[in-house]
């Protein structure tokens, strides 16, 4: 009968433990469920830098999906696809890895220096990665540098960060990487204000050779622009050598008999192309690459002749005016 009784106790407590348990379990003890995906992480931006015939660029094409709790997610499928360029990209989709994130590359195999890529996870989210080539392509949707004619400043400030100056030469204002990387980018200041803003359009490039000496010392010299045409024309082209036999004869041919550095200035319209020559051996020392000029941009016809600008082509000389 002891021992009877005994079981049952046990047997008792045994119930009353397991119960304990069944109804201590809340919502915080429950294992989570699958991670929900919450948008799209560009590892190292929107931006990217890279060249002609090459799929290297200044960093990784890397993309991570996130939670709500911004941790990235593995597994996850990233859709792919090429809203600008004519290079190739290397996927349609890729799959995010064991550390969440996914890779992909593109090459600057066209004619394009430019591509823009979306990137969307299902319904989540959307990114626009863009990609450069630091080129040089002359005539309409023309491009220098980074730079896409047809760009505004908030554009030439994300692939090259500020400039090292801004000069205001009338309705032209000169953002100035002249001493860093022999470029020098004109935006239309079309009040004459001295005020632009990251929606002021691009109006030229100009890239040059060390040739220029740079304030405030004036002894430090410009940085030499490397960038080619597909043809392989640049700076340290020659005009008879070089750039006759691809263009054939200039639509006009100006004489600068600048003091310090005479010039033959040599302009072929229909690309939207100027050449800065050394005297004699016309050797190229710097390069102009203009977009149309918008006529709507100033108050009337009158006082653009009035100023003596052509309505096709507005006077802008040397970087140094």
């Amino acid at each position: 009968m002891f021992v009877n009784a005994r079981k049952c106790l046990a047997a008792m407590v045994g119930v009353v433990i397991a119960l304990a348990i069944v109804t201590g379990c809340d919502d915080n003890d429950k294992p989570n469920g699958p991670t929900v995906p919450a948008g799209l992480v560009a590892i190292h931006g929107l931006y990217y830098q890279g060249s002609m015939g090459d799929s290297v660029f200044n960093h990784p094409l890397e993309l991570a999906v996130r939670d709500d709790g911004d941790n990235y997610l593995p597994g996850q499928q990233i859709q792919l696809s090429p809203i600008e360029g004519d290079g190739t990209l290397s996927a349609r989709s890729a799959v995010t890895d064991s550390t969440g994130i996914a890779r992909f590359s593109y090459l600057f195999s066209g004619s394009l220096g430019h591509a823009v890529i979306m990137a969307t996870v299902g319904d989540k989210d959307t990114a626009y990665i863009e990609l450069r080539a630091n080129t040089l392509i002359p005539g309409d949707n023309g491009q220098g540098q980074y730079v896409l004619l047809d760009d505004s400043y908030a554009d030439v400030l994300n692939f090259n960060g500020p400039p090292v100056s801004i000069d205001h030469v009338g309705w032209i204002a000169v953002a100035n990487y002249e001493a860093t990387l022999g470029v020098v980018v004109l935006i239309y200041d079309p009040d004459e204000n001295g005020v632009i803003d990251g929606s002021s359009p691009v109006y030229g490039v100009i890239v040059v050779d060390s040739v220029y000496p740079q304030p405030p010392d004036g002894v430090n010299m410009s940085a030499r622009y490397e960038g080619k045409t597909a043809d392989s024309i640049g700076i340290g082209s020659s005009y008879h050598r070089d750039i006759l036999p691809v263009y054939g004869e200039a639509d006009t041919i100006i004489y600068d008999n600048d003091p310090v550095l005479a010039a033959q200035v040599v302009a072929y319209d229909s690309l939207h192309l100027k050449f800065w020559c050394t005297v004699p051996d016309t050797v190229v020392f710097q390069m102009d690459l203009f977009e149309v000029i918008d006529t709507t941009l100033f108050e009337t016809t009158e006082r653009i002749a009035e100023r003596g600008i052509p309505h096709s082509r507005p006077a802008v000389g040397r970087i140094r005016p």
